[in-house]
């Protein structure tokens, strides 16, 4: 992926290449500037690559595509809306309408991301995390094959941050969505990741892709086992490297 600025050309991403399987929690880890974002929204079909492809379910993505669900690093939620409207939003802006099915649905997120006493609180009633837990439920609400999430927690403390990943996982767990989850924070990577793609300095590729080896999902205490904290310290090892 090459941009083309005021200052001259700028290569994002070089020669890019992996899969992700159905239904796999799949991260992308690198330093700050290595494409991450830019590469989840080619996949998305948010932008076009400038070489190459990218193939969902065999079909080439050359367009923006419905059966995934983007969350971002904010929640960007519509402040005039409540937090279930807010959920409802992209079948009422895709369709025109609302209808019961979409009504039940987004009361089940609710109650998914453990919010149902909050429906009808707005945006600015919210605390940052409960706001990320509306956002995810939005993404969710059209039931989507595939989950992108770009830094999604990377704005909240840390306690906040650790038990929305528990609930993410346990989420993932329930319903199994294909996830492509981007991140800079290794604990985060390591505790989600079935597999963990290395991505290098800009132009970002792919320096390695590391597999943890242990079942997932996991508990936080399982980071401060051996064989997770050796998947840690080569992770961190291969960060330092570029």
């Amino acid at each position: 992926m090459r941009f083309e600025t005021k200052s001259g050309s700028i290569e994002a991403l070089k020669d890019i290449s992996f899969n992700v399987a159905q239904h796999e929690f799949f991260v992308v880890v690198g330093p700050s500037g290595c494409g991450k974002s830019t590469l989840l929204r080619m996949v998305a079909g948010l932008i076009s690559p400038t070489a190459g492809h990218i193939d969902v379910f065999g079909l080439k993505v050359t367009r923006p595509r419905e059966d995934l669900g983007f969350v971002f690093q904010r929640p960007n939620l519509l402040p005039w809306l409540n937090a279930r409207d807010n959920i409802l939003f992209p079948m009422r802006h895709k369709y025109g309408r609302v209808t019961a099915e979409d009504e039940d649905r987004a009361d089940e997120l609710l109650a998914l991301v453990k919010l149902q006493q909050f429906a009808k609180a707005m945006p600015d009633e919210l605390s940052g995390g409960m706001q990320q837990r509306i956002g995810i439920a939005r993404a969710l609400v059209h039931d989507p094959d595939i989950l992108l999430m770009d830094e999604p927690f990377s704005a909240l403390d840390a306690l906040t941050r650790e038990q929305l990943t528990l609930e993410l996982q346990s989420i993932w767990a329930q319903h199994r969505k294909t996830v492509v989850f981007v991140t800079h924070s290794i604990p985060e990577a390591v505790q989600l990741g079935e597999r963990i793609l290395v991505m290098s300095d800009r132009p970002g590729t792919v320096s390695q892709i590391i597999t943890p080896g242990v079942p997932a999902p996991r508990s936080p205490q399982s980071l401060r086992g051996d064989q997770l904290g050796q998947v840690a310290d080569k992770l961190r090892a291969a960060l330092l490297d570029h």
